[in-house]
């Protein structure tokens, strides 16, 4: 089987992407900051899997460490055949009243370090004739959520002009563009998340992880699990931009006034 590289994979979404694939049978490559709770949870998918399991300590604010993880894409030993570019967070204040360095931190992980990490990836899936790459976006990208909609807008639109410029090759790409999913992405604020989301819908993150797969084996450029979102998604690209603005600039405040 073949090796995977998950970026974000110490927990929730990040996380079931290492479980599901070590369950078929992939070597993994997980990459996050929290080096030992990642050597816990490689032991337990090599234990209960088989598979050979590697841990990259990576911080990908810091492009430093982006530049690790990229020469591991890069690497002819143990080649890479999926990068899964899911490392993300929400950016909890708004963008005029935030720390510019806390927003060029996120900047770095949810765009540039996809954008490198995708460039080396590519370049050597290319010389071994194949390989995939799955963005994780998010449902936010078509709203107006504070700078966290405007990183996963250009991930969408990045993975579109990779369908486009790969699809003379073996390489394919996938966006997935999930709504709420229950995982550490919410912090302290999950439960709140839980109970408010009710009236919608909660995804758990293996409903994230399938859709995505099925998407990439079909050669779809965008995935978004599950009919509420998709309904949601047809209706914000419908909206007029003055209401679509208000209401991301009302659903930012109920983001920003959790606890």
């Amino acid at each position: 089987m073949s090796w995977i590289l998950v970026t974000g994979a110490s927990s929730g979404i990040g996380l079931e992407y290492c479980r599901h694939l070590a369950a078929l049978g992939h070597d993994i490559v997980m990459v996050a900051r929290r080096v030992t709770l990642m050597e816990r949870h490689a032991r337990d998918l090599h234990n209960e899997y088989g598979v050979q399991v590697e841990v990259i300590g990576a911080n990908l604010a810091d492009r430093a460490d982006i530049d690790i993880v990229a020469r591991r894409l890069q690497s002819t030993q143990k080649p890479v055949s999926l990068l899964v570019n899911n490392a993300g967070y929400a950016v909890k204040r708004p963008f005029d009243s935030n720390d510019i360095t806390t927003e060029v931190a996120a900047l770095n992980v949810m765009v540039t370090a996809p954008f490198v990490l995708s460039h080396a990836a590519i370049s050597a899936m290319k010389k071994r004739g194949r390989g995939a790459i799955i963005n994780v976006g998010s449902i936010a990208a078509n709203k107006a959520i504070g700078t966290y909609s405007v990183h996963k807008a250009w991930l969408a639109a990045f993975s579109l002009v990779l369908c486009e410029e790969l699809q003379k090759t073996n390489i394919t790409v996938t966006c997935v563009e999930p709504g709420t999913v229950l995982t550490d992405f919410w912090g302290d604020a999950q439960p709140v998340i839980a109970e408010r989301a009710k009236a919608v819908v909660v995804l758990e993150p293996k409903q994230v992880v399938k859709c995505s797969l099925k998407a990439l084996r079909e050669g779809k450029a965008i995935c978004i699990p599950g009919p509420t979102y998709k309904a949601i998604n047809a209706i914000s690209k419908v909206m007029p931009r003055s209401l679509l603005a208000k209401t991301g600039t009302y659903l930012t405040k109920k983001r920003f006034s959790l606890p």
